[in-house]
Order: structure tokens, then sequence, then C-alpha cells
């Protein structure tokens, strides 16, 4: 082995080779330590500066093939094991290699810290021919070698820390100086920049190698990670050609089925995520575990999309680093009447998709007003997974105050709803300390409110039904005012009511229920102010919503008159607008935190 101040990792690292015939160590220039350690292992202890900037002890370290070639150079054995001091070999392992008779043995090379693997010929036979070549990450001079189940773990050290830079240093120069012999550096280095987020370097440098390049499993590993770098720069069709030349060189490639998911459209995901969970990377150069934890939020009906809504913004909040997903039962009415985005349905998926899903769900979340018992639309729930309910809508609310203990249009007990969380997305369905309110989530906000020569005032309601669109329409009668224009439409498509909403000085959301929906959360984070029928006392001071203290037309109109003011309705927009952003423009980490701490 070579060592260079590595007395942090050393001793860990000898103790799981101490069995060996003969242990070579090769000091490139330690100030630590790093020498005492090893002398309790062995006496063959040798310094070697020639691998550094300069020849010199505290020279940068230049060449890794040098130096791993001169402790060759002082080993005597038929076969040796190459391992590096912040690596550990597994237990058993000498004894293991120690029956192995042939040319080079491949072993299984695993990340400590994010479960990576590769492999690499390790254990080789002592022969002028087998050496070391490369200046970083160096390789045998002989084939793979044949497979071995042994395991060498690798861990992070203080060496790597306090040169950030040097395999970066080395590959630059490497490629610099060896213009018509560096394919394999290329690879390496674009990865030294994708590691940094440096996209724009990292990509010149891919589509460099890949032309050159015909080591397949390195070039596939190469194109889903210039794929990424696409990605980051939000060049999506770049970034799906890509993909799929990775998936076109190897179809078993797991990490490209599942990153081709993440680049289709919201029913195309889940069905690649299946075929990834067939996979068997066979051939593949990296194997990086999906380690993320799963979620999969599940609608009987996401009627005005609001499960959906968790679903981007957890992937927003967590930067992709929460895998989550969105099903429902049913075709949403909300999806096909009104063009509004949502889950895909069991149906169009298939149930095996969304079992394959199901199963491999750390976090169950049901997002809707009725109970689930172990399964959902014909699929099984994982007993182990954990479970969270986030109400949501009218079928949930109690048919009046008092003693009925009944919710779901009577059909379920509140006390039936067991979970490892309890939430509802409006506070006034927080029946006791139990359930939590965890509100409407927003990831978009447009600040499009601005005076006009009228007052416009806007409803638009899902269902006149239910937003008590009579009383309204009749205090707009009462209101009879000149200077203002009322717009009230209904069924139109959810695009065309945004654009539409987007030109409100004032919208009015219902009249109905005790708490301000989805179609409020949507005005405020345009800074369109709301007027709704709420319960002030159930929100916090800072809430904007203009409510009245009697749901009747003649109050509302007297409200409408005295507000319809430009200098009031501007300071309001701007509070609604804040007040959009800090409530429910923060609910995908709100979700964040609860995920980690139900994981946890």
């Amino acid at each position: 082995m070579i060592v260079r101040n590595s007395s942090d990792v050393l001793e860990r690292c000898l103790e799981t080779v101490k069995t060996a015939d003969e242990i070579v160590i090769v000091d490139t220039g330690s100030d630590d330590e790093t020498k005492l350690i090893a002398r309790k292992y062995t006496d063959k202890i040798y310094d070697y500066w020639g691998c550094n900037e300069g020849g010199k002890k505290d020279g940068l370290f230049a060449n890794f093939a040098d130096a791993r070639n001169f402790s060759l150079s002082k080993c005597t054995g038929t076969h040796i094991l190459t391992i590096d001091s912040d690596e550990e070999l597994e237990p058993g392992g000498i004894e293991k290699l120690k029956q192995f008779d042939g040319k080079a043995l491949s072993i299984k090379c695993i990340s400590g810290v994010t479960g990576e693997i590769h492999r690499q010929p390790r254990f080789y036979r002592r022969e002028p021919g087998i050496y070391w070549k490369g200046a970083a990450h160096n390789y045998l001079t002989c084939s793979g070698g044949q497979y071995s189940d042994i395991t060498i773990t690798y861990w992070p050290n203080q060496q790597k820390k306090k040169d950030p830079d040097r395999t970066m240093r080395i590959l630059e120069r490497w490629v610099k100086e060896n213009r018509k012999d560096c394919t394999r550096e290329l690879y390496y280095l674009a990865k030294e920049y994708y590691k940094r987020g440096w996209w724009k370097k990292a990509i010149k440098v891919y589509e460099k190698y890949i032309p050159k390049s015909t080591f397949l499993a390195e070039k596939a590993d190469a194109l889903v990670f210039l794929s990424r770098c696409y990605v980051a720069q939000g060049k999506y069709d770049k970034a799906v050609n890509a993909c799929m030349g990775a998936l076109n060189i190897n179809p078993e490639f797991q990490e490209a089925l599942l990153l081709i998911g993440e680049l289709s459209n919201v029913e195309n995901r889940l069905k690649w995520q299946h075929l990834a969970s067939t996979a068997n990377n066979a051939g593949v150069l990296f194997t990086r575990p999906d380690k993320r934890m799963k979620v999969t939020v599940l609608s009987k009906w996401d009627w005005a999309g609001s499960g959906y809504r968790i679903v981007k913004a957890v992937r927003k909040a967590s930067k992709g680093a929460i895998d989550i997903e969105a099903i429902t039962e049913f075709e949403g009415q909300g999806t096909d009447k009104y063009y509004i985005p949502s889950g895909p349905s069991v149906l169009r998926i298939g149930k095996e998709v969304a079992q394959s899903r199901i199963n491999q769900s750390d976090i169950i979340h049901f997002k809707g007003d009725w109970l689930f018992d172990g399964e959902f639309a014909g699929v099984k729930i994982p007993k182990d997974a954990k479970i969270v309910y986030t109400v949501s809508g009218s079928l949930f609310r109690k048919p009046g105050e008092g003693l009925n203990p009944f919710v779901a249009q009577n059909k379920f007990r509140l006390t039936d709803f067991k979970a490892d969380f309890l939430s509802a997305i409006t506070p006034d369905l927080c029946y006791n300390d139990a359930w939590k309110w965890m509100g409407h989530c927003n990831d978009k906000f447009e600040y499009s409110w601005k005076r006009g020569k009228k007052f416009r005032v806007m409803h638009i309601p899902s269902d006149p039904r239910k937003k008590g669109t009579d009383i309204i329409v009749k205090a707009m009668q009462i209101l009879n005012r000149p200077d203002v224009e009322f717009i009230c439409e209904s069924g139109i498509p959810y695009n065309e009511m945004m654009k539409l909403k987007k030109t409100a000085h004032l919208y009015i959301d219902q009249m109905v229920l005790m708490a301000y929906g989805l179609a409020s959360v949507e005005a405020m984070s345009m800074g369109i102010p709301v007027l709704s029928g709420i319960d002030p006392k159930l929100y916090s001071e800072d809430c904007p919503i203009i409510y009245p203290d009697e749901r009747t037309p003649e109050k509302i109109a007297d409200i409408l008159n005295s507000v319809l003011d430009w200098d009031f309705l501007e300071k309001l927009s701007k509070q609604s607008f804040e007040y959009a952003q800090n409530v429910h423009g923060k609910m995908g980490e709100k979700w964040l935190k609860v995920y980690d701490e139900l994981m946890r």
C-alpha cells in the first residue's frame, strides 16, 4: 500500500490485513504519525517521493501508478493485494485470498457512505507483465480477472479533505500533456467537474470523451452523468437523448431506467420505475443504489390536484433527495374536466406497476377523506410502511356541531383513522389535538396585481352549490357600483381559469365553509387579495383573508364597499403574496420534516 498522512485511518485498514504473509508500505511524504502506526504491523516501510511534484517530500502528489509500481518492486510474495489506507478488507478476507492461485481476482469495492459498488482487480500474481498504469484512477495492465464476492469498503479520510482537488489536478495535467492518450482520463475528469456542479465544463469534457470511448460500460455511465448535467441546466430534451443512449448500450442499467422515468411524463414515470425494479445491472461499471426515502401519495380522486401538489412541493424542497410519487384510484374529476395535473390512476398504469411502487415505499401517504384498510384499488399496502393521512374536503366534515362522531358522509368514525401522522389541509378539519394542519402546497409564485380603471372582482367556483355562489351573486347585485366589474365563471379549464384569475383585483373564494381553499392559495400566490368565509380563530394573526362576520348578501356587499379602495387593496395584495410564500410556499419543507421524523 501507499500512504501519506493517513494516521486517521491506517490502523483500521491494517487490522483487516494483518494476517498477510508480507505487508509492504510506501510513504510518499507523511508529516504525522502514519509511519509510527505502520511499524506496529510491519518493518517493510519505504520512503518514496518520486511520485510527488519536483520529487520533493512535501511536493503535491502527482502520480498514483508511479507510487504503486515502486511498492510492487519491494514485494516478494507470489500474489499481491493492493489496498489503500482508507479502505477495509472484509473479515477473513486474507484467508479467502490465499485460496486463489490464478492470475487476477476482481474484488467488489463499496463506498461506506453512498453504497456505490464497482469491481476492480486488486489481487494479482506478481510477474513482470502486471503493473499499474494511469496517474489517477490507475488500473492494472492485466484483464479484469476472475470475479469474487470478497469486498473492500472505502471511507472518507483527512488527506482527501486537505487536498480535495488532488485527483482533478492530476487528471487536468494528464489530459493537457497526453492529448492522444487521455480517453479514460477525460471520463474521470468530467466526473470531477460534475461533483463540483460545473455543468458546462463537465458537458464539454463528456462530449469529448463519448465519441472516443470503446469501453461500453464506461460510456453508458458517462451518458447518465451527461444526462444529469443537462437536467441541471434545464435542457430536458438533451437529457432524455443522453439517458436513452445509456439504455441503448445497456437496457439493464437500473440507474438509467430510474433517470429516464424522472424525465418522463407523470404516467410513464412509474412504468419506468417498475422496469428499473426488475433490472439486474449486469455489465454496469458503477452501481449506485438509490437510497432515497420513497413516499407514495395515494388519493381516491385527486379532485383539485392537492395530492399531486404535495408531490411537487416535496420534490422541489428536497431537490430530488426524496423519491415521491402520486397515484389515484379513479380518474380525477379535476383531471378529466378541468385538466388539473394529478397522479396517474391505477387503471392507467396497471395494478402490477402500482403494486411494485407501493411495495418499495417507506411511507404511504393517503390524501383524501376515505379510510383505507390494508389495500388501495385492489393493491396491497405493506404492513411495515409508515402511514400518513391528510384529509382534505367536504366529505370529512362533520354534518353538524356536537356529538356526531362520524365523518366521510357518515361512513367512518373519526377514531377509525389510525396512522403515524394525521393531518388536514384546512384547520377546521382538525377535530382534536391528534390532527395537525398541513395547508395546501404551492410552488408557483408570480405577482400580477396592478391597478386598473375598474375594480375587477372575480369568483370562479368549481361547484357553485358548494361555494355559496348564489349569496355572492346577490351581494354583487346589492353593491351595484359602476366602478366594479364582476366576473363569475364556472366549468372552465384550469389553465384558462388561472389566466383569468391573474387579472383580478379581488377574488371571492366561498361562503360555505370555515376555511379558505386552494382557490384562495392560487390567488394569493399571484398577489390577488381574497374574500372568503373563514373562522379567523383557526388562523394566525397575519392571515390576510378578508372575511364576513355574517354570511349574508348584505354583509358581504357592505364589506366589499369598504375594501374596494386602490390603496387598501395594493397593501393587502403585497401582504397576501408574502403570506402565500411564507405559509403555502414552505409546505414542501414541512412535509420533508414530517417524513424525516417518521423514518427516524
